[in-house]
């Protein structure tokens, strides 16, 4: 899609600096003046553009259009073009009596081929200095009747610059169209049949199948060989149930619930219309009106409802689509016109394409950047969900531990009290037990290291085997008395019956042939004897005794 986008620009920029001053001068006579030679045989004088389906009947037939041109000195025996801007016929041109050949390639299949017809007169016809011109044109269905913008006359070897530069933006922007409506059809479709919450996605897809490539084939010349002659049915059909996709597509990207049926009546108005009247020669003139009428009302009910929804919610994704329908409207203007009846506005230039793929490009652009936005979205839940299992997990692990915790202390409570009355009529030993680097204590905690000791036991820095944390573990000496092991069990019994963060949790308390210990958390710091020596402030002295308090 990019590639077809930067193609354009390329040939839309060389387009322009070949018509520029820069390029040899090109002499252009523009054709107004024929004469009209209906089935009858009976001439009638016609100065386009101007539509002659009122002097056919209704059924196949040819007509012919008859002129005479004075050439000026500056085409005098030169190599000639021929160019009809528009032309939904395949006709065959004569000069001076000569078939001229013609230059624009028609479709191998095809009842009106490439709508820009142009033919070569030779140099030799020219040299005469007069050409009498005769058009022989198929009438197959009624747009073929329809002479919105005269034939031009140039020395050039594609026709004049105008004529080139009409041909080529139409076809190159139809081409792009199909590029765009494609891709973004394709895509999203895929994603729509896999999840089907995707409403948005269907939508879209089918908004692009049935608006944008409906409506682009006719440019390329494939629907002419899908409908043949009922082409100019089928195609406003397409164009209306690409409109109530649309709106459906709005409502549901922005969450406003289902829009109102009438998109869908008009649409199955148009079908049944296209039915009902099947001749060439008559739905030309009721059905591409009548499918005009739909994409306006669309553009009208489009902008400012993502106006408002801009206006309300701040939503870029709003106003996105309110500018590429508000394109739409603008490089469709002349679609609609000529399909209304009002002929051709800009000598032939017709940008509805265009604005169909700028269209089909922004809605593509909003639901992938909405997809980005809940991918990112699903990425940090993802995350914070990540973060909760961790917790619980951990927490999972930590109550799972004091389960066994509470199993093994209930279990060895009589060991430990028989224990204790053991130890208090024992012999006292003379001094508190010291554990080891390494020595796993009551086969639940490694001793780390030394913290410190005091009258009634020493603290160790310990490892629980259990789950890795590190705590501090204070063991009673084993000479003490009942006092001081009633004492120590009420430190123990204070210290469970307090939650703050100020205060130290517990973690076990236990009676073994080691002694009496207590475990408590492990906290990194410096006491307050260390400070006690440095200058503070009488501020930070405050706080201290303040969180002590």
């Amino acid at each position: 899609m990019r590639l077809r986008l930067v193609e354009l620009a390329i040939l839309v920029t060389a387009v322009l600096l070949l018509s520029g001053c820069g390029g040899a001068a090109e002499h252009v006579v523009t054709l107004r003046d024929w004469t009209f030679v209906g089935p009858d045989g009976a001439p009638v004088a016609l100065r386009l553009p101007e539509r002659v389906d009122s002097r056919l009947p209704h059924a196949d037939t040819e007509y012919r259009l008859v002129t005479h041109v004075e050439l000026p000195k500056e085409l005098l025996g030169q190599r000639l073009t021929l160019a009809f801007p528009f032309l939904h016929a395949r006709a065959e041109l004569r000069a001076n009596g000569v078939l001229m050949v013609g230059l624009a390639p028609e479709m191998s299949e095809g009842f009106r081929g490439t709508d820009q017809p142009r033919w070569r007169i030779p140099a030799d016809v020219s040299r005469s200095g007069a050409l009498d011109l005769e058009l022989t044109i198929p009438y197959r269905h009624l747009i073929s009747a329809w002479l919105d913008v005269p034939p031009r006359l140039s020395d050039t070897d594609e026709g004049d610059r105008a004529f080139v530069f009409v041909e080529t933006f139409n076809r190159a922007q139809a081409t792009m169209c199909l590029a765009v409506v494609a891709l973004t059809s394709l895509l999203y479709g895929i994603i729509f049949v896999l999840d089907r919450r995707r409403t948005a996605h269907g939508w879209l897809t089918l908004q692009g199948i049935a608006g944008g490539a409906g409506y682009a084939i006719a440019y390329v010349g494939i629907s002419q060989r899908l409908y043949g002659v009922h082409e100019n049915s089928f195609v406003p059909v397409c164009l209306c149930i690409g409109v109530a996709a649309s709106v459906e597509f709005t409502h549901a990207q922005f969450g406003l619930g289902r829009p109102s049926r009438v998109w869908w009546a008009g649409a199955l108005g148009c079908a049944i219309l296209a039915v009902l009247v099947r001749s060439p020669f008559v739905a030309p003139r009721y059905l591409p009106a009548f499918s005009c009428v739909m994409p306006l009302l669309n553009i009208g009910y489009q902008v400012p409802l993502t106006w408002r929804i801009w206006r309300r919610e701040k939503s870029l994704a709003a106003i996105v689509i309110a500018i590429s329908w508000l394109c739409l409207g603008v490089l469709g203007a002349p679609d609609l016109a000529a399909w209304a009846g009002l002929g051709e506005i800009w000598d032939g230039l017709r940008g509805g394409c265009l604005g169909l793929a700028i269209v089909a490009f922004m809605q593509a652009i909003v639901l992938s950047v909405q997809h980005m936005q809940t991918l990112a979205r699903a990425d940090a839940l993802n995350a914070e969900l990540g973060a909760q299992v961790g917790a619980l997990r951990a927490k999972n692990a930590e109550v799972t531990h004091l389960n066994d915790e509470l199993r093994r202390q209930i279990g060895a409570r009589a060991d430990a009290l028989a224990n204790a009355l053991a130890q208090a009529s024992a012999p006292r030993s003379e001094g508190p037990r010291q554990f080891q680097v390494g020595e796993v204590v009551a086969k639940r905690y490694r001793v780390l290291r030394g913290i410190g000791e005091g009258g009634a036991g020493r603290v160790y820095e310990v490892e629980r085997l259990g789950d890795g944390a590190h705590l501090a573990l204070k063991l009673l000496d084993s000479a003490s008395d009942a006092t001081e092991m009633a004492r120590f069990a009420r430190e123990a019994q204070i210290i469970a019956q307090i939650d703050h963060p100020n205060v130290i949790r517990i973690a076990d308390v236990d009676i073994t042939h080691e002694g009496f210990y207590l475990v408590v958390e492990f906290v990194e710091g410096l006491s307050l004897r260390h400070h006690y020596g440095r200058r503070r402030s009488l501020l930070w002295n405050i706080d201290v005794l303040a969180q002590v308090a």
